[in-house]
Protein backbone atom coordinates (compact mmCIF):
# COMPACT_ATOMS: atom_id res chain seq x y z
CA UNK A 1 0.00 0.00 0.00
CA UNK A 2 1.30 3.44 -0.95
CA UNK A 3 0.63 6.33 1.40
CA UNK A 4 -1.85 8.49 -0.54
CA UNK A 5 -0.15 11.80 0.28
CA UNK A 6 3.19 13.35 -0.55
CA UNK A 7 4.61 14.90 2.63
CA UNK A 8 6.18 18.38 2.52
CA UNK A 9 8.29 19.49 5.47
CA UNK A 10 7.25 23.06 6.25
CA UNK A 11 9.61 23.31 9.23
CA UNK A 12 12.83 25.29 9.64
CA UNK A 13 15.71 23.44 11.30
CA UNK A 14 16.56 24.71 14.79
CA UNK A 15 20.13 25.86 15.42
CA UNK A 16 21.77 28.68 17.40
CA UNK A 17 21.85 31.13 14.49
CA UNK A 18 18.21 31.17 13.42
CA UNK A 19 16.31 34.48 13.43
CA UNK A 20 14.36 34.99 16.64
CA UNK A 21 11.86 37.55 17.85
CA UNK A 22 14.28 39.51 20.08
CA UNK A 23 17.10 39.06 17.61
CA UNK A 24 19.49 37.10 19.83
CA UNK A 25 20.20 33.42 20.13
CA UNK A 26 17.15 31.61 21.46
CA UNK A 27 18.31 28.03 20.93
CA UNK A 28 21.12 26.14 22.66
CA UNK A 29 21.86 22.46 22.00
CA UNK A 30 24.80 21.34 24.13
CA UNK A 31 26.55 18.07 24.92
CA UNK A 32 25.80 16.90 28.47
CA UNK A 33 27.52 13.51 28.27
CA UNK A 34 29.73 12.58 25.32
CA UNK A 35 30.83 9.21 23.96
CA UNK A 36 34.27 9.55 25.56
CA UNK A 37 32.68 10.06 28.98
CA UNK A 38 31.15 6.57 28.92
CA UNK A 39 32.75 3.39 30.18
CA UNK A 40 32.39 -0.01 28.57
CA UNK A 41 31.36 -0.90 25.04
CA UNK A 42 28.06 1.01 25.14
CA UNK A 43 28.64 4.70 24.52
CA UNK A 44 26.12 7.50 24.25
CA UNK A 45 25.91 11.20 23.53
CA UNK A 46 23.32 12.95 25.70
CA UNK A 47 22.25 16.48 24.76
CA UNK A 48 20.70 19.37 26.65
CA UNK A 49 18.32 21.85 25.02
CA UNK A 50 17.69 25.39 26.22
CA UNK A 51 15.37 27.47 24.11
CA UNK A 52 12.50 29.88 23.83
CA UNK A 53 9.17 28.15 23.32
CA UNK A 54 8.35 30.52 20.47
CA UNK A 55 11.28 30.12 18.10
CA UNK A 56 11.69 28.53 14.72
CA UNK A 57 8.55 27.16 13.13
CA UNK A 58 6.14 27.25 16.05
CA UNK A 59 2.52 27.45 17.14
CA UNK A 60 0.87 30.14 19.26
CA UNK A 61 -1.97 28.84 21.42
CA UNK A 62 -4.82 31.15 22.47
CA UNK A 63 -3.30 31.43 25.97
CA UNK A 64 -0.31 33.23 24.41
CA UNK A 65 -2.42 36.40 24.47
CA UNK A 66 -5.64 35.47 26.26
CA UNK A 67 -5.54 34.66 29.98
CA UNK A 68 -7.37 31.42 30.78
CA UNK A 69 -7.66 30.39 27.13
CA UNK A 70 -6.60 27.04 25.62
CA UNK A 71 -2.97 26.04 25.96
CA UNK A 72 -0.85 23.76 23.79
CA UNK A 73 -1.76 20.57 25.65
CA UNK A 74 -5.49 21.29 25.33
CA UNK A 75 -5.53 20.66 21.56
CA UNK A 76 -6.55 17.22 20.39
CA UNK A 77 -4.21 16.03 17.66
CA UNK A 78 -7.24 15.48 15.37
CA UNK A 79 -7.97 19.19 15.57
CA UNK A 80 -4.47 19.97 14.30
CA UNK A 81 -4.94 18.23 10.94
CA UNK A 82 -6.88 20.42 8.53
CA UNK A 83 -7.37 21.43 4.90
CA UNK A 84 -4.77 23.92 3.75
CA UNK A 85 -4.67 26.85 1.35
CA UNK A 86 -1.65 28.97 0.43
CA UNK A 87 -2.14 32.61 -0.52
CA UNK A 88 0.89 33.68 -2.54
CA UNK A 89 1.42 37.44 -2.32
CA UNK A 90 5.20 37.23 -2.77
CA UNK A 91 5.06 39.00 -6.13
CA UNK A 92 3.76 42.18 -4.51
CA UNK A 93 5.33 41.99 -1.06
CA UNK A 94 7.66 44.52 0.44
CA UNK A 95 8.69 44.90 4.08
CA UNK A 96 5.58 46.87 5.04
CA UNK A 97 3.06 45.04 2.88
CA UNK A 98 0.09 43.50 4.66
CA UNK A 99 -2.26 40.86 3.29
CA UNK A 100 -5.47 42.77 2.61
CA UNK A 101 -9.13 41.94 2.05
CA UNK A 102 -8.67 42.29 -1.71
CA UNK A 103 -5.94 39.63 -1.64
CA UNK A 104 -8.33 37.21 0.05
CA UNK A 105 -11.23 37.90 -2.29
CA UNK A 106 -8.97 37.64 -5.35
CA UNK A 107 -7.70 34.27 -4.10
CA UNK A 108 -11.28 33.07 -3.68
CA UNK A 109 -12.23 34.33 -7.14
CA UNK A 110 -9.59 32.04 -8.62
CA UNK A 111 -9.63 29.06 -6.25
CA UNK A 112 -13.08 29.15 -4.69
CA UNK A 113 -14.30 30.11 -1.26
CA UNK A 114 -12.04 29.10 1.63
CA UNK A 115 -13.59 26.16 3.45
CA UNK A 116 -14.43 26.38 7.14
CA UNK A 117 -11.89 24.59 9.31
CA UNK A 118 -8.98 25.38 6.99
CA UNK A 119 -5.48 26.52 7.75
CA UNK A 120 -4.52 29.55 5.67
CA UNK A 121 -0.84 30.07 4.95
CA UNK A 122 0.32 33.48 3.76
CA UNK A 123 3.32 33.14 1.46
CA UNK A 124 5.12 36.48 1.47
CA UNK A 125 8.43 35.14 0.16
CA UNK A 126 10.20 36.52 3.23
CA UNK A 127 11.56 33.06 4.09
CA UNK A 128 14.25 33.62 1.44
CA UNK A 129 16.01 35.73 4.09
CA UNK A 130 15.86 33.01 6.77
CA UNK A 131 19.47 31.86 6.34
CA UNK A 132 20.94 35.36 6.13
CA UNK A 133 23.12 35.91 9.18
CA UNK A 134 23.19 39.14 11.22
CA UNK A 135 26.23 41.33 10.65
CA UNK A 136 28.31 43.02 13.34
CA UNK A 137 25.88 41.98 16.03
CA UNK A 138 26.89 41.01 19.54
CA UNK A 139 24.36 38.86 21.41
CA UNK A 140 23.92 38.81 25.15
CA UNK A 141 22.64 35.82 27.09
CA UNK A 142 20.42 36.29 30.11
CA UNK A 143 23.10 34.65 32.27
CA UNK A 144 25.48 37.48 31.34
CA UNK A 145 23.03 40.30 32.01
CA UNK A 146 23.51 42.83 34.77
CA UNK A 147 20.75 44.46 36.77
CA UNK A 148 20.30 46.85 33.83
CA UNK A 149 19.60 44.54 30.87
CA UNK A 150 19.63 45.93 27.33
CA UNK A 151 16.43 46.68 25.48
CA UNK A 152 15.36 46.17 21.90
CA UNK A 153 16.27 49.29 19.94
CA UNK A 154 13.35 50.34 17.77
CA UNK A 155 10.97 53.23 17.39
CA UNK A 156 9.37 54.66 20.52
CA UNK A 157 5.90 53.61 19.37
CA UNK A 158 7.03 50.06 18.58
CA UNK A 159 8.90 49.78 21.88
CA UNK A 160 5.75 50.65 23.79
CA UNK A 161 3.79 48.02 21.90
CA UNK A 162 6.52 45.41 22.37
CA UNK A 163 6.08 45.83 26.12
CA UNK A 164 2.55 44.47 25.75
CA UNK A 165 3.88 41.33 24.01
CA UNK A 166 6.69 40.16 26.29
CA UNK A 167 6.73 36.33 25.89
CA UNK A 168 9.11 36.46 22.92
CA UNK A 169 11.42 39.13 24.37
CA UNK A 170 13.16 37.07 27.03
CA UNK A 171 15.60 35.65 27.98
CA UNK A 172 17.76 36.81 25.10
CA UNK A 173 17.77 40.43 23.94
CA UNK A 174 19.49 42.30 21.16
CA UNK A 175 22.30 44.52 22.38
CA UNK A 176 22.33 48.17 21.47
CA UNK A 177 22.15 48.83 17.75
CA UNK A 178 24.14 51.97 18.42
CA UNK A 179 27.25 49.77 17.93
CA UNK A 180 26.59 49.44 14.17
CA UNK A 181 24.62 46.26 14.75
CA UNK A 182 22.59 45.11 11.78
CA UNK A 183 20.01 42.36 12.36
CA UNK A 184 19.32 39.83 9.67
CA UNK A 185 17.02 40.88 6.85
CA UNK A 186 14.49 38.32 8.10
CA UNK A 187 14.33 40.07 11.49
CA UNK A 188 14.78 43.54 9.97
CA UNK A 189 14.11 45.36 13.27
CA UNK A 190 10.62 43.82 13.29
CA UNK A 191 9.69 45.27 9.91
CA UNK A 192 8.38 42.49 7.65
CA UNK A 193 5.26 41.57 5.64
CA UNK A 194 2.21 40.93 7.78
CA UNK A 195 -1.58 40.48 7.77
CA UNK A 196 -4.07 43.31 8.04
CA UNK A 197 -6.80 43.19 10.70
CA UNK A 198 -9.43 43.39 7.95
CA UNK A 199 -8.05 40.32 6.19
CA UNK A 200 -7.83 38.48 9.52
CA UNK A 201 -11.47 39.29 10.29
CA UNK A 202 -12.55 38.05 6.85
CA UNK A 203 -10.67 34.77 7.35
CA UNK A 204 -12.35 34.32 10.72
CA UNK A 205 -15.71 34.97 9.04
CA UNK A 206 -14.84 32.09 6.70
CA UNK A 207 -14.38 29.83 9.73
CA UNK A 208 -10.62 29.41 9.36
CA UNK A 209 -9.02 27.47 12.24
CA UNK A 210 -5.38 28.45 11.78
CA UNK A 211 -3.31 31.23 10.24
CA UNK A 212 0.31 30.68 9.23
CA UNK A 213 2.93 32.96 7.72
CA UNK A 214 6.56 32.77 6.56
CA UNK A 215 7.67 35.70 8.74
CA UNK A 216 8.28 36.17 12.46
CA UNK A 217 4.65 37.17 12.99
CA UNK A 218 1.41 38.08 11.20
CA UNK A 219 1.69 41.38 13.11
CA UNK A 220 4.33 44.09 12.81
CA UNK A 221 5.01 45.53 16.28
CA UNK A 222 4.76 49.08 14.97
CA UNK A 223 1.09 48.32 14.24
CA UNK A 224 0.39 46.52 17.52
CA UNK A 225 -0.81 42.91 17.63
CA UNK A 226 -4.42 42.99 16.36
CA UNK A 227 -4.15 39.74 14.38
CA UNK A 228 -2.95 37.89 17.47
CA UNK A 229 -5.85 39.30 19.46
CA UNK A 230 -8.36 38.43 16.75
CA UNK A 231 -7.24 34.86 16.04
CA UNK A 232 -6.20 33.80 19.52
CA UNK A 233 -9.22 35.58 20.98
CA UNK A 234 -11.38 33.42 18.72
CA UNK A 235 -9.74 30.24 20.09
CA UNK A 236 -7.77 29.70 16.87
CA UNK A 237 -4.04 29.14 16.41
CA UNK A 238 -1.21 31.03 14.72
CA UNK A 239 1.81 29.39 13.07
CA UNK A 240 4.90 31.51 12.53
CA UNK A 241 8.14 31.06 10.55
CA UNK A 242 6.65 28.59 8.08
CA UNK A 243 9.14 27.12 5.60
CA UNK A 244 9.00 25.79 2.02
CA UNK A 245 5.61 27.15 1.01
CA UNK A 246 6.92 27.12 -2.57
CA UNK A 247 6.32 23.36 -2.48
CA UNK A 248 2.64 23.66 -1.58
CA UNK A 249 -0.28 24.15 -4.01
CA UNK A 250 -2.73 27.04 -3.56
CA UNK A 251 -5.55 24.66 -2.59
CA UNK A 252 -6.39 20.98 -2.24
CA UNK A 253 -3.77 19.99 0.32
CA UNK A 254 -3.79 19.33 4.06
CA UNK A 255 -1.50 20.25 6.92
CA UNK A 256 -0.51 18.55 10.18
CA UNK A 257 0.52 20.87 13.00
CA UNK A 258 2.41 18.75 15.53
CA UNK A 259 3.64 20.78 18.53
CA UNK A 260 5.62 19.56 21.49
CA UNK A 261 2.84 18.70 23.94
CA UNK A 262 3.70 21.09 26.75
CA UNK A 263 1.34 21.40 29.70
CA UNK A 264 0.07 24.97 29.98
CA UNK A 265 2.28 25.94 27.05
CA UNK A 266 1.42 29.19 25.35
CA UNK A 267 3.79 28.50 22.44
CA UNK A 268 5.60 25.41 21.20
CA UNK A 269 7.94 24.40 18.37
CA UNK A 270 6.13 22.29 15.79
CA UNK A 271 7.00 19.78 13.12
CA UNK A 272 4.80 21.17 10.39
CA UNK A 273 3.95 18.84 7.50
CA UNK A 274 1.97 19.52 4.35
CA UNK A 275 0.10 16.65 2.71
CA UNK A 276 -0.49 16.78 -1.03
CA UNK A 277 -2.78 14.04 -2.43
CA UNK A 278 -1.03 11.65 -4.79
CA UNK A 279 -2.70 10.94 -8.10
CA UNK A 280 -3.73 7.46 -9.19
CA UNK A 281 -2.91 5.80 -5.88
CA UNK A 282 -4.71 2.54 -5.10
Amino acid sequence: MIFPYKLIDLTHTLHPHIPTWPGGCGFHHDVHIDYADCEGEDTFRVMNIRMHAGIGTHMDAPSHCIAGAKSIHDFDVNDLVMPCVVMDISHKCHERYSLCIQDVTEFERIHGKIAAGSCVFVKTGWSKFWHQQPTENRWQNLTDMTDNPPTIQTTENASQKLESHPPKEWPFLLESTAQNAQPSKYHNNHVFPSVSPGAAELLLDRGVNALGIDTLSPDRPEDGFPVHRLFLGADKIIIENVAHLDSMPPAGSFVMVLPMKIENGTEAPVRLAGLIPRKNVS
